[in-house]
C-alpha cells in the first residue's frame, strides 16, 4: 500500500485499527465488525491501483493478505489467551473451557494406539510425531488463516501415515488417529484457537477442504471430552477407571490461581507472542508469529467428507460446521 493510490485504503485500515483498540466489543460485535471491514475495504482495493486492474487470483491473494495484516495488528484484542494477558476485557468462556480440556487430556496420556484402533506399522512413531509437532505450531501464528494451515499440515500428515501403511483413506482410519494426536499434542487453547480461526477466518475460506479439517478437530475434541471406557478398544471399564485414577494421582498440585495468572497447567510449547503494550492503538508489527505459514501438499479430504460425519455419527458425536 505505499503507492499514491493506495492511499485511501491505507487511511481507511489505520482508522479502522485505530477505532477498534479504543473500545470494548463483543466477540459478536468483534466478528460483525471486521467481517464489515473486510468487505468494504474489498471493495475500495478494486476501485484503485495496484489492484484494479489484476487477475481474480491475484486479487484474492490481495484479499488474504489484507484479512491477515487486520488480525495481526487487532491480535491482542480478538485471540482470547492474548486478551487475557493484555488486561482487556474477556467476553468468552474460552479459557476456562481450555483448562478443562487440557486437564482432561492429561487424564488420559496413557491411551496407546490399540486403544483408538490406530494402525501402526514401520515408521508410525515418526510421522504420529511429525502430526503432533505441526499442530503445536498453531499458537505460534496470530492470523487465522496460518492457524488454520498448521491444523491442514497436522491432518496431511496424519493422511501421508495412512498412505505409508496401505491403509483405506477413510474416515475410520483418519479420525482415530487425529483424536490419539490430539491426546498427545495436548496443545495449549485448543478451544481458543478453533474459536478463533471459526470466528475470524473468512466463511469462504471455510469450505471444502479447510472446513472439513476444523471439523474434524472439533470433532475430535468432543470425542475427548465425552469419552469413556465404552468409546475405546481392548479395554475394561476396571482397567480404565484405574488408569484415569493413577493419572489422577500423577497430576502435581495446582496452585491457587488467580485473576489474570498464567494457567499453571500449561507446559512448553511454541510461545505466543508478547503482551500488549498498554496504549489504545494496536501495537506495530514485532514480526514472530506474522510470517506465513506453509502449506504441506498431501491429499485432500473432500473424499472422506461424508465418511468422517458418519464416523462421529456411529461413536454418537457430531461434528459442527464451522
Amino acid at each position: 500500500m505505499k503507492m499514491k493510490s493506495a492511499e485511501p485504503v491505507a487511511k481507511y485500515l489505520r482508522s479502522f485499527l485505530n477505532n477498534f483498540a479504543k473500545r470494548n466489543f463483543t466477540v459478536n460485535d468483534q466478528i460483525k465488525l471486521i467481517r464489515e471491514f473486510l468487505e468494504f475495504i474489498t471493495t475500495k482495493m478494486r476501485e484503485v491501483e495496484p489492484w484494479r486492474k489484476i487477475s481474480e487470483a491475484e486479487f484474492d491473494n490481495a484479499t488474504e493478505a489484507m484479512e491477515k495484516l487486520v488480525m495481526n495488528r487487532l491480535y491482542d484484542y480478538t485471540f482470547t489467551p492474548q486478551i487475557d494477558q493484555a488486561s482487556h476485557p474477556v467476553t468468552t468462556d474460552d479459557l476456562e473451557r481450555d483448562h478443562v480440556l487440557r486437564q482432561r487430556m492429561k487424564l488420559f496420556g496413557w491411551v496407546k494406539e490399540e486403544h483408538l484402533d490406530v494402525p501402526t506399522g514401520e515408521g508410525s512413531p515418526g510421522f504420529l510425531n511429525f502430526a503432533e509437532q505441526e499442530l503445536l505450531k498453531m499458537n505460534h501464528y496470530k492470523a487465522p488463516r496460518d492457524k488454520l494451515i498448521c491444523i491442514l499440515n497436522c491432518c496431511k500428515v496424519i493422511f501421508g501415515l495412512i498412505r505409508h501403511l496401505h491403509k483405506d483413506e477413510g474416515a475410520d482410519s483418519f479420525l482415530p488417529i487425529l483424536i490419539y494426536v490430539v491426546l498427545k499434542a495436548n496443545p495449549e487453547h485448543l478451544i481458543s484457537n478453533i474459536e478463533y480461526i471459526s470466528r475470524f477466518r473468512s466463511p469462504e475460506k471455510l469450505q471444502g477442504e479447510s472446513g472439513y479439517y476444523l471439523s474434524s478437530l472439533t470433532g475430535a475434541v468432543n470425542f475427548i471430552e465425552t469419552m469413556d471406557h465404552t468409546a475405546l478398544s481392548k479395554i475394561t471399564q476396571e482397567e480404565f477407571e484405574n488408569n484415569v485414577e493413577a493419572a489422577i494421582q500423577a497430576l502435581p498440585p495446582s496452585p491457587a490461581v488467580t485473576d489474570r495468572n498464567e494457567d499453571p497447567s500449561r507446559i512448553p510449547t511454541p510461545p505466543l507472542p508478547g503482551r500488549a503494550p498498554t496504549s489504545q492503538a494496536p501495537p506495530a508489527s514485532n514480526l514472530a508469529g506474522e510470517e506465513p505459514a506453509i502449506p504441506l501438499k498431501l491429499p485432500s479430504t473432500a473424499t472422506i467428507a461424508e465418511d468422517t460425519k458418519r464416523f462421529f455419527q456411529r461413536t454418537g458425536d457430531s461434528i459442527s460446521k464451522p
